[in-house]
């Protein structure tokens, strides 16, 4: 890797990201590369390595974001619309202790460039910032106000990566969950994406959408999102060997299932054709023991407080994990 240049480095961290490569050797290297070549490197690759080393699951040395951070912070108060959007959704996947005052100065420096170019952010950039921003940015209510308004502006369908991106982060600021413009646009969005094939997958993008609608308290009186919902996870659950294609037997599989599970049970949605596969998934993954003690904790009471119908062998299941994990 030193005989490579900036760029085809960077080209290389974001092909291997997309690939989904994850050898913790690999992701090692070029993080010790990057860190190396941090100051060298544009605006742009700077955010594009930065969203690639944020979300990959392969472990990241902490020394690389000891040198992106200072990095991007040279290029903030200039930063373009997209590469805000880039910068927002990956450095809120770092840790504060890890960032340290760096971090803390880039948030408040980002915050203020994402106002300054709300004009010129499209959807998939709002999306990015509304969930990165989401956890941090809370009470800034021209950063909410003007990222609302770019959504309800927006006149393209919106891909599930971000409409999963704005249900969530929207529905975690206060000032925003009584804009019924912005609601009713969204659960729009969402309905047309599930009937045009845009959502076809149980995958991180719905466990989004599905935890923010339930935290929409107008969302209940939208039958048609939630049957829509609850159709992608009959399509993609419907039989073993179709979820296990789709999501596999793992602690990723089994977080996008809690997620899900959690959120339809807080917004009670009662379909049983929604929960014989739901629940026969959240077994599987069970035996596998793929859930962590606070998943398992979260669904026993959620299912417990509900009288719904799962699978019969539902508490069963549970209770082995439960007795491991113990």
């Amino acid at each position: 890797h030193a005989q490579l240049r900036t760029d085809e480095l960077v080209d290389c961290v974001c092909g291997f990201f997309e690939a989904g490569l994850t050898r913790p050797m690999l992701w090692s290297t070029l993080a010790s590369a990057i860190a190396a070549k941090a100051g060298e490197m544009s605006a742009r690759q700077l955010a594009l390595c930065a969203r690639a080393f944020a979300l990959t699951p392969a472990s990241v040395p902490v020394k690389l974001w000891d040198s992106l951070i200072p990095a991007v912070l040279v290029y903030a108060e200039r930063l373009c619309a997209a590469d805000v959007g880039l910068c927002v959704f990956a450095f809120s996947k770092v840790e504060k202790e890890t960032g340290g005052d760096p971090l803390v100065e880039l948030w408040a420096k980002l915050q203020n460039r994402a106002v300054t170019t709300m004009d010129s952010l499209v959807v998939a950039d709002v999306g990015r910032c509304a969930v990165g921003f989401r956890n941090i940015a809370k009470e800034k209510s021209d950063l909410w106000q003007g990222l609302c308004k770019a959504c309800v502006r927006c006149d393209v369908p919106i891909s599930a990566e971000t409409l999963g991106q704005c249900v969530l982060g929207f529905s975690n600021v206060p000032c925003l969950l009584t804009d019924g413009q912005l609601w009713q646009l969204l659960a729009q969005a969402t309905v047309n994406c599930v009937h045009g094939k845009g959502m076809t997958m149980v995958d991180d993008s719905f466990a989004d959408c599905v935890e923010g609608w339930a935290q929409v308290s107008t969302a209940k009186s939208l039958p048609e999102l939630w049957q829509s919902l609850v159709a992608v996870v009959r399509l993609t659950l419907v039989s073993a060997v179709l979820s296990e294609r789709c999501l596999g037997l793992s602690q990723h599989s089994a977080n996008i299932l809690t997620r899900c599970a959690l959120g339809f049970l807080a917004a009670d949605v009662r379909d049983p054709l929604l929960w014989a596969p739901l629940s026969q998934t959240i077994c599987d993954q069970a035996r596998a023991f793929s859930f962590s003690p606070s998943q398992l904790v979260k669904l026993v009471a959620a299912f417990a407080d509900h009288d719904l119908r799962p699978v019969s062998n539902l508490w069963a299941d549970f209770a082995s994990c439960a007795t491991v994990s113990a």
